[in-house]
Formats: C-alpha cells, sequence, structure tokens
C-alpha cells in the first residue's frame, strides 16, 4: 500500500511576509507544500531513466524536450528535489521567473541543507527584486557556509537596497575588519555614507585609506569624485592633482580634473588635461571616440575643428592597428569638410579592416562628392565584392558610371541596385529612378526617360532633383513647357536658393518667351552660384539678346566661354552677333 510524505517548508517573518505580499493571496501561501509518495523499485529505476534522459536533451540544448521528461519525473516522483532544481533553472533561463521561483523553493523546501539551491533562490530573488527575501535567502546561505564573505557581502547590499543602511553598514565594517579592505567595499561603505548624509564620514574614511595606501589612485577618485559632488571643487581638483603627480599617465586622474574645470567654464584646463588623457593607450578607444564625437555639434566652430582633428590623429598614433581609430579621424576631417584628407584616411581604414561597409559607404560618397568617379567606380567594385547585396554600391556604380560617359554600364548597375533593394524607403528608390531618367537622356531615349522621372515622382512627389531635371531636358526639347514651368518652380520652391534650380526655371521661362521673367529668375541664379558656370552665363546672354541687349549678350557669351563652355552653337552666336536655338 503506498503512503504519502508530506514535506512543509515554514518561512520565517520576513520571508513569509513578502510572500504573502508578493502573491497576494490568502494565509495559506504562507508556507510551502511538497507532497511525495513512496517508489516502488520499478517507479525508481524509471524515474532514474527518465531524470537521465531529460539531462541528456538539457544538454544537446532540447529544452522542451527536456522538459517533457523532467515533469514526467515529477509526476511519478513529486518530491524530487533533483529535478526540480532543473525546472527551475530552465525556467530561468526563458525569464519566467515566477515558475522558477516556484520549483526553486520546491526544491530547497525537500532539501533545505542544498547550497546550490539557496543560491538560485537567491539568483531569482535578485532578478525579481525581491530584497526581503534575498536577504532570508542569504542568511540560509550563511547557516551552511558561515565563513563565506562573498554572502556577507551580498546580504549587505541587499539590507541597503531594503532601506537598512545601518545594518549594512555593520556588516560592512565586519567584512573589513575580518578580511581587509578591497575597492568592492570600500565603494559600499560610501554608498551608506551618501544615503545617510554623512559627507564628512565618506570623506575621512577615505582620507585614511589614503593614509594607509598613498599609492592606491582609485581612492584619490573616489575621494574627488565625493567632494565634486558636494560642490567642493577645490578639494577635489587638489586629491586629483595630487593623484597625478603620483601617477602622471593616469587617464582616469585626467578625465576627472577635465570634468571639473568644465563644469567650471574652464575649457583651456580641461582640454589639456582631455590631450593628457588621450595620449595613454590605456584609455580605451570607444571612450576617445565619444569624447571626439562630442565636438560635432560645435562644428563649424574652428576651435571645436582644431580640437577634434588633433584628438583623433592622436588617436591614430595610440591605436595604429585597430581601424576604429582611423575611422574616427576619416568622420572628424569629413564633418570639417576635408574631404581630400578624409578620403585618404578611410583608405587607411579599409586596409586595416576592409570589412565594415560603413567606411566603404563613406568613402565612396567622399570620392564621388569631390568628383573622383573613377575611384568611386574602383571602390564600389571592391566593396560589391565583400557586400554583394548592398543596393546602395549598384546605385553608386550608376552614377559613377553616368558621370563618365559609361550610360550602358550606368542603366546596368542602377537596375540592379532596384533589383537588390528591399527595403521600403521610398526616397532612395525615387532617387534611382530619377538617375535612371538621367542616363536615358543622354542616350536620347526620351521615353524611357519620361518613363524613369515619372516613377521617381510616383514614389516621392517632391524630390526636387527629379522636378528639376525632368523640367530642364523637357525644356531642351520644347516639349510639355507647361508641366515644365509647374515642376520648375516646384523644385524653386522645396529648395529655395539653389541656381541649378534657378536657372532651370528661369530656361523653361525663356523657352516659353517670358524672356523678362526670365531675367528676373537668371540673375538669381548668378547671385547664388559658389563657382562661375559657362552654362549658365550663356543663357543670360541669350534671355539678354531676347530683350534687345545684344552687347549685354555678347559679353555673356564670351564669359562662357572664358568659364569653359565649348560648343559650336555658342561660337556661331558670339562671330554672327545672333542667337541661334
Amino acid at each position: 500500500m503506498k503512503t504519502l510524505l508530506t514535506l512543509l517548508f515554514f518561512l520565517n517573518t520576513i520571508c513569509f511576509t513578502a510572500l504573502a505580499q508578493k502573491r497576494n493571496k490568502s494565509k495559506n501561501d504562507n508556507f510551502i507544500i511538497v507532497t511525495g509518495k513512496v517508489l516502488t523499485p520499478e517507479d525508481s529505476s524509471q524515474v532514474k531513466d527518465l531524470f537521465l534522459t531529460a539531462l541528456r536533451e538539457k544538454t544537446s540544448i532540447h529544452y522542451e524536450l527536456a522538459e517533457d521528461y523532467f515533469k514526467r519525473v515529477l509526476t511519478l516522483d513529486p518530491s524530487n528535489d533533483a529535478t526540480m532544481f532543473e525546472m527551475a533553472q530552465l525556467a530561468l533561463n526563458n525569464k519566467q521567473l515566477d515558475v522558477a521561483q516556484e520549483y526553486a523553493e520546491q526544491a530547497v523546501t525537500v532539501n533545505p541543507n542544498n547550497t546550490w539551491y539557496w543560491l538560485l533562490n537567491a539568483n531569482i530573488y535578485q532578478q525579481q527584486k525581491n530584497y526581503p527575501l534575498l536577504v532570508y535567502a542569504l542568511n540560509e546561505l550563511l547557516k551552511l557556509n558561515p565563513d563565506k564573505p562573498e554572502y556577507k557581502f551580498d546580504k549587505a547590499n541587499a539590507l541597503f537596497l531594503i532601506n537598512k543602511p545601518a545594518e549594512a553598514l555593520a556588516i560592512y565594517t565586519e567584512l573589513e575588519k575580518n578580511n581587509g579592505i578591497n575597492d568592492e567595499l570600500v565603494a559600499a561603505k560610501q554608498r551608506v555614507y551618501l544615503k545617510t548624509g554623512e559627507i564628512d564620514k565618506a570623506a575621512k574614511d577615505l582620507e585614511n585609506l589614503i593614509a594607509k595606501q598613498p599609492d592606491h589612485i582609485k581612492y584619490y577618485l573616489l575621494l574627488a569624485q565625493l567632494y565634486y559632488g558636494n560642490d567642493f571643487h577645490d578639494k577635489a581638483i587638489q586629491r586629483l592633482l595630487k593623484a597625478a603627480q603620483i601617477d602622471a599617465l593616469n587617464y582616469e586622474v585626467n578625465l576627472a580634473l577635465a570634468n571639473i574645470y568644465l563644469s567650471d567654464k574652464n575649457e583651456n584646463l580641461a582640454y589639456a588635461q582631455i590631450e593628457l588623457a588621450f595620449a595613454q593607450k590605456e584609455m580605451p578607444i570607444d571612450q576617445k571616440v565619444a569624447f571626439v564625437i562630442s565636438y560635432f555639434n560645435q562644428f563649424p566652430d574652428t576651435l571645436a575643428i582644431n580640437r577634434a582633428t588633433k584628438l583623433a590623429k592622436m588617436v591614430t598614433k595610440t591605436n595604429p592597428d585597430d581601424p576604429k581609430s582611423f575611422s574616427l579621424y576619416g568622420d572628424v576631417l569629413y564633418q570639417a569638410n576635408n574631404l581630400p584628407q578624409a578620403e585618404k584616411i578611410y583608405e587607411k581604414a579599409l586596409e586595416l579592416n576592409p570589412n565594415v561597409y560603413a567606411i566603404w559607404d563613406q568613402l565612396i560618397r567622399i570620392k564621388m562628392g569631390i568628383n573622383n568617379y573613377v575611384g568611386a567606380i574602383m571602390a564600389s567594385m571592391q566593396a560589391a565584392e565583400l557586400f554583394p547585396n548592398q543596393a546602395d554600391l549598384f546605385y553608386y556604380l550608376g552614377v559613377a558610371y553616368s558621370q563618365t560617359k559609361q550610360p550602358e554600364k550606368a542603366i546596368t548597375n542602377l537596375k540592379q541596385a532596384l533589383e537588390l533593394y528591399v527595403g521600403d524607403n521610398d526616397t532612395f528608390k525615387s532617387q534611382i529612378y530619377s538617375s535612371l531618367g538621367d542616363v536615358y537622356q543622354e542616350l536620347k531615349n526620351y521615353k524611357e526617360s519620361a518613363t524613369a522621372y515619372e516613377q521617381s515622382l510616383k514614389l516621392q512627389p517632391k524630390n526636387a532633383y527629379t522636378l528639376n531635371n525632368y523640367a530642364y531636358y523637357l525644356s531642351l526639347r520644347n516639349q510639355s513647357l507647361d508641366l515644365a514651368e509647374k515642376m520648375a518652380l516646384q523644385a524653386n520652391e522645396l529648395e529655395p536658393g539653389n541656381p541649378s534650380f534657378e536657372d532651370t526655371y528661369a530656361w523653361v521661362l525663356f523657352k516659353q518667351k517670358k524672356y523678362a521673367d526670365a531675367k528676373l529668375w537668371m540673375d538669381k541664379a548668378m547671385k547664388n552660384l559658389d563657382t562661375n558656370n559657362g552654362i549658365q552665363f550663356e543663357h543670360l546672354g541669350d534671355i539678354l539678346y531676347n530683350l534687345g541687349n545684344t552687347k549685354d549678350a555678347l559679353l555673356n557669351w564670351q564669359k562662357a566661354v572664358d568659364y569653359g563652355e565649348k560648343n559650336p552653337t555658342l561660337k556661331r552666336k558670339i562671330d554672327e552677333k545672333k542667337y541661334f536655338d
């Protein structure tokens, strides 16, 4: 005949109160009941086989199957604490904290003298931020392992978190007396003093530690942080300068001083300390990157640019084998609009590590920005070998081939970009179609050009680049001039002050024989030009001639020649002093 075995686990006052609050149930939840049974030899053998099978499945990362076998064990043997422990671990790994807690508490109910079970309970309580129960579990661990200082330290931390700083401090003090001081213990005691507002005690504690270990820089840093946080800046600076005398190469001391100087609005002293920190290889490169990037918000301020540039260059000296250092330096040069130098630095970064797509992308953009289209083609092709599914690379190739008068290759790559692109960025797709429209126009395939432009505007009706180019090419062909005028005007409304767009609108108006209006817009374009452009001088000459001002028309046609515009019609205009379409 089978008999029942009932195990009761009564919690102490703190624990049972916490459980009642957490579960919010009746008083019966103040203790845990585990019901077991006496197993037959056959049951015992099956339990053993099932348990070992479950462990094998767990080891093979078949967690669901393992859980199924463990549950079958508990069906046969409801008080199998080892299985409860395993089930708790599986639930914990799945972030099922309540389920994990239930199994872990059952396991320790059956076997309250198992350290591993209490450790698991403590881990669960900590993740739940249930600090009263964590204190209870740590007390039980200390009963089993009274000489474990780490359990005492964790208990003190938990007491601090449930607003019992005096009890926590007593344990920290005992640990210091019995085991000596360490950085964790110092920081913990400081937290207590700060919480209780005992700044003098916190400072005295650190001063005593410095007196005992005058070469331990960490104590100077903690003391300076304490003084700084409580507005004793002079005392903080004094302690840090003393630390710098002891260890002149400690970047943390430099950064702490820089932080105080910055808060006191003494930027020159702060920057000098930052430079000292950057000279140390021990300063983490990610921290250096964050410092340099913080200057970007101040660009184009000359001082900010100079300081960021110098610091970034220093990073390449202290970390010459880290591609991140050259990428950072390239970013600074790019932000400062020093594109030729940025190009060289990005290339160096890629020599160290060619597998960073963002650097390739930036490099290609720079090459195109400085009209190095042959270089852009080469870089895009190299990058495409490493990143064959990046649509952007084929877009860059398409544009670069178009600029180097290779329209067929341009079309092939632009179409490839469309095929590869799988996102929902209509702006990017619109730009690809717009570029296709430009290339088809160059090939005089006007039907395909119009189709591409219209598809671009369908995706992005306010694509100013497309509106401008479509309007300009329609005007060159004297087609749909009313539509061209509407699009050219819209482009200027979207991007006012763009001399290229203003020139287009002026030219469309000229084609409509609205010469006075054309002159107004052409004057705007000439005023906004950054560099003189031959084609715009020719357009201005055409407008002036049709307004009856032949003298100024000839002057502007000649300027067009002087600025590099060469075409037979322009030469004929000058020779015959007459406008030709």
